[in-house]
């Protein structure tokens, strides 16, 4: 499948149809299309056209490329193909391009070249003229131009539009003009035009609304048709913006010829400075800009006309709005006398502190650079739609104490200013919160609102009980479906748990008693130990290991020992001397069992070398020796050397023969 032959493509952006699609013509004929773009997206486009599949000196497209088509605008183009006298009879099919940027869309057309024609005027046999007479003639095709008009309330002031009729039929039409959208007395259009084969005229609409419209947009339709066809026509739609009275342009008064400085003459005199004349402004294709939730921008054009019959530099500028509510494709124009550009504006509102939703009304300035005072300005306004929407967040998610502070972090995301209202509540109704007021926000601010959370019990003594809670925070006077929960959880800890009060109660006493003891002396502490044990036992050593002192009694009468030191009257029974178990000699082997302790000398007294950790395997080297009431023997292993008790006082064997 050829180039030619494949299917047309479509974008959802713009729209390209023909009429006729298919044609047929006799050889040294003209076959005459009318071609209709339309910009369906919602930005200003500039559009061009290529045609494929014919022979390129065969047609010529009429299609002014420079020009910028507004959104939902359409534009007609005249596209005629003259066959050469010795074309071939056969049928071609081509394809017309329209192109705005990336976007592409194409319609396929044909043309079919009769056969045996001969050149010259020829008379259709009567079958024919009859078959021609029923054909109804293609519709005419209509451009408007400028599509988008604003007027600016001037007395006696008009807006005209240009409105360009083709004839793309075989023979001269009579065409009926007619406007819909507008109130009868705002427009004058002429009533009929007859245009030639092939031909297009050329005519005026003049736009003068009353000076009392009101202000707004009127999209309004401009038909053209046949005379004698009524049902065949072609329409293309314009708008009429009425701006609001402060926002149409304001010029500033001239003075008069004789009221201009008089220039000096001499060699310091300089050149006077004549003001030039404003500029022209508008802007379309309207004034008045709403922006619903969901929608973030919207584009106008502002055309500036050179008034002047100089060549001018001019200044643009937009005040009223934040610099990042709008973009200007230019901010500077050079325009020669009479001449004309269109800047495209780009309008971005972004609601915020200080600037909420709300109505905002903004001028546009165009001045000369030379006399910034001849300035020119149009005005608009910016109406954003409030949402009120907010954001929260509870930090921590969990907290343990006597009374603990949670934050709650506060942000308007909505577009208008939001009072909050907020309440705390638990389950078992044993939390106390304490927190102010929620401050007021504007759109984009944010505030941390401190959150205390306590508990309705005993806070000085008890064990710790867990609470979960809840805050809730919504806009005050609001649906409660806007609200917004959060769960969290406190754990309330008294100051004293009742086992650290019975450790402070321990130690406390634990302290009595060291201060006693201090205060009264170490000596007397010492007999009354002495007088306590010699009541639980009447075999009491005074010494570990000296001979055991029987008293009568505890407290007797002194008697006076030989060295004259009184002491309680004791009756001296003498110990059986220590004897060994029978099995343990000196140089032989041993087990020291665990726990065992290797003292430098024999006695408990002796100091402790070394305390096993497990059982050892030793070498008798001396002994025996008896020492408090046990037997010592002297040993030695691979990591020690001392001397070791036989058996303990409970007669634990310490010391097992191999």
């Amino acid at each position: 499948m050829t180039q030619e032959e494949q299917q047309p493509t479509e974008s959802s952006r713009l729209k390209v149809n023909s009429s006729p699609v298919d044609e047929r013509v006799a050889p040294g004929e003209k076959a005459i299309y009318s071609v209709t773009i339309e910009n369906r997206s919602d930005d200003a486009q500039t559009q061009s056209l290529e045609l494929q599949g014919l022979p390129q000196e065969w047609y010529t497209l009429d299609f002014a490329e420079t020009r910028i088509a507004f959104p939902r605008e359409q534009r007609n183009a005249t596209l005629i193909v003259s066959v050469p006298e010795d074309a071939q009879s056969e049928l071609h099919k081509f394809r017309v391009t329209a192109k705005a940027g990336a976007e592409e869309s194409a319609v396929q057309c044909s043309l079919e070249i009769l056969a045996g024609s001969v050149p010259g005027p020829t008379v259709p046999s009567a079958p024919e003229a009859e078959v021609e007479a029923k054909l109804a003639p293609p519709p005419p095709g209509v451009t408007l131009s400028p599509a988008l008009v604003t007027w600016e309330g001037e007395p006696g002031e008009e807006a005209r539009l240009a409105v360009t009729v083709r004839n793309v039929g075989n023979q001269e039409m009579e065409y009926s003009v007619s406007l819909e959208g507008l109130t009868a007395g705002w427009y004058t259009l002429p009533p009929k035009l007859r245009v030639p084969v092939g031909e297009g005229l050329e005519t005026q609409v003049r736009i003068h609304p009353s000076a009392r419209a009101k202000s707004g947009d009127y999209p309004f339709t401009v038909r053209v048709a046949i005379d004698e066809h009524p049902e065949i026509a072609a329409e293309t739609q314009a708008r009429l913006t009425v701006p609001l009275p402060e926002a149409r342009p304001k010029r500033r008064p001239q003075p008069l010829p004789e009221e201009l400085p008089k220039a000096e003459t001499g060699p310091a005199t300089e050149a006077p400075k004549v003001p030039v004349l404003p500029p022209e402004v508008s802007l379309a294709p309207r004034s008045t800009f709403r922006f619903s939730p969901g929608e973030i921008s919207a584009q106008a054009i502002l055309t500036v006309t050179n008034k002047s019959s100089l060549i001018e530099r001019y200044e643009i500028q937009v005040v009223g709005i934040p610099e990042e509510w709008y973009g200007l494709s230019t901010s500077e124009l050079r325009l020669d006398p009479g001449g004309n550009a269109q800047v495209p504006l780009r309008l971005t509102p972004r609601p915020g502190p200080g600037y909420p939703a709300g109505e905002y009304s903004f001028r546009l300035r165009v001045a000369p650079h030379r006399f910034p005072d001849s300035f020119a300005e149009v005005g608009a306004r910016i109406t954003i739609i409030g949402v009120p929407a907010f954001d929260a967040r509870l930090t921590p998610a969990q907290s343990q104490g006597r009374k603990e502070k949670f934050k709650l972090t506060l942000a308007n995301i909505g577009s208008v200013p939001l009072s909050l209202w907020m309440e705390g509540s638990d389950p078992e109704g044993m939390c106390k919160f304490k927190f102010p007021p929620p401050p007021n926000l504007d759109p984009g601010q944010e505030a941390v609102v401190p959150v205390w959370v306590g508990a309705q019990r005993n806070g000085l003594l008890g064990p710790p009980e867990t609470f979960d809670f809840r805050l809730r925070v919504s806009p005050a006077g609001a649906e409660s479906t806007a609200a917004k929960a959060f769960d969290a959880r406190f754990v309330h800890k008294p100051f004293l748990s009742f086992r650290f009060a019975f450790l402070a109660l321990f130690l406390g006493l634990l302290a009595t008693v060291v201060g006693l003891v201090i205060n009264i002396g170490p000596p007397r502490v010492t007999d009354a130990f002495t007088w306590a044990g010699c009541l639980i036992d009447n075999d009491y050593q005074q010494v570990k290991g000296g001979p055991v002192l029987i008293k009568k009694e505890c407290g007797g009468a002194p008697v006076v020992t030989p060295s004259g030191t009184p002491t309680t009257a004791v009756t001296e029974t003498p110990v059986a001397a220590c004897q060994p178990g029978g099995k343990i000699s000196v140089g032989a082997q041993v087990e020291v069992i665990a726990l065992t302790r290797i003292r430098e000398s024999a006695g408990t007294a002796a100091a402790v070398l070394k305390t096993l950790a497990d059982a050892r395997q030793a070498t008798v080297l001396e002994g025996f020796q008896c020492a408090d009431g046990l037997t010592w023997w002297k040993v030695k292993g691979n990591d020690f050397e001392g001397w070791a008790a036989e058996r303990d006082e409970k007669g634990t064997e310490l010391l097992v023969p191999k």
